[in-house]
């Protein structure tokens, strides 16, 4: 019985440690939506202490106010079907900052199908989104430059044009008419030809 005894104490100790230790943030909702646990991972990410989410908080006062109504469809969502999957939230954390996180979550029911607690976990994507923002602004950029430089080889090729057509109308104004009359005049058909 002792041997059981202390298996399970490891054990406990052992997924105590998990939770509260992993690199991921882990939260238990109950059925009113109210976190009853959290570990240290996403308390960290959030700035509270643990006295000041559990038993007291919603993920609906964690995110920013735009998201509430979808969250409100996420809750039913796993209500109904028992999870929800690679959800992106932005947290606003206790000192006002924001993190981007993906939010994967399960649900556990009693035999009459009735909600006995929720299983998330989120993965701070906050340098993944930023990434991702400075990339479509770069890309955005790189388009507008490509469009104008676009515009301004289309532009040379019309200067060009000009040139052309230019040098082709002097020619055929001012230098053949020149070189007709020497050859009327007789000119040295060599130096004509030449010219």
């Amino acid at each position: 019985m002792q041997i059981m005894q202390e298996t399970l104490s490891r054990s406990d100790m052992l997924f105590r440690d998990f939770f509260n230790n992993a690199p991921i943030g882990f939260h238990i909702f109950g059925p009113g939506g109210i976190i009853i646990d959290i570990n240290q991972t996403e308390i960290d990410m959030l700035g509270y202490t643990y006295d000041e989410i559990v038993g007291k908080k919603r993920w609906s006062d964690l995110i920013i106010p735009e998201q509430k109504e979808r969250f409100e469809v996420h809750w039913r969502t796993i209500n109904e079907t028992g999870e929800v999957r690679n959800l992106e939230y932005t947290l606003v954390c206790k000192n006002g900052h924001h993190i981007d996180v993906l939010l994967n979550a399960s649900a556990r029911f009693d035999e009459s199908g009735k909600l006995i607690n929720t299983r998330g976990s989120i993965l701070d994507i906050t340098e993944h989104k930023n990434a991702e923002e400075t990339l479509k602004k770069q890309k955005k950029a790189l388009e507008e430059k490509t469009i104008a430089l676009a515009q301004v080889i289309s532009q040379i090729e019309v200067e060009k044009n000009k040139i052309k057509e230019n040098i082709t109308t002097n020619i055929n104004e001012l230098i053949m008419p020149n070189l007709k009359k020497l050859r009327l005049k007789g000119a040295s058909e060599k130096y004509v030809n030449l010219l």
